[in-house]
């Protein structure tokens, strides 16, 4: 599971370097399934996605030349580890939540160039 959500992070970091979403629950504490923990990863998957859309690669890369974290990001990153964490109190496997996120992925919305490389980013890894 943190493999697809590092995806992303992953993505922005290395774009860095050189709406949507799927409803239900939002926070890792309140999910009650691998399917919530899927909900939770999709709209902070979107969140993300919002917060950048509208930049283009150039933008987003002199963004990231300036040194500072995007608070999206940041905040992306802490939930990856807390999906994580939650995933291993309900039984959830790595395969399983990364199933059932890729399952919704047709809810993510994009209409920006950064936009929608991390689409076509997070569903290759589909």
């Amino acid at each position: 599971m943190k493999k697809a959500f590092g995806l992303l992070l992953v993505l922005a970091l290395t774009a860095a370097a050189c709406g949507g979403g799927a409803g239900g629950v939002t926070n890792p504490a309140e999910a009650n399934s691998c399917a919530d923990l899927a909900d939770v990863a999709i709209n902070a998957t979107q969140e993300v996605i919002d917060a950048f859309d509208e930049l283009s690669i150039a933008d987003f890369a002199a963004l990231g030349e300036s040194g500072e974290m995007p608070e999206a990001l940041t905040e992306f990153e802490t939930l990856g580890d807390e999906l994580e964490q939650r995933a291993g109190q309900l039984g959830c496997s790595e395969e399983e939540v990364q199933q059932l996120t890729c399952d919704r992925i047709g809810n993510l919305k994009a209409s920006g160039e950064f936009g929608d490389l991390m689409l076509a980013e997070f569903a290759g890894e589909c």
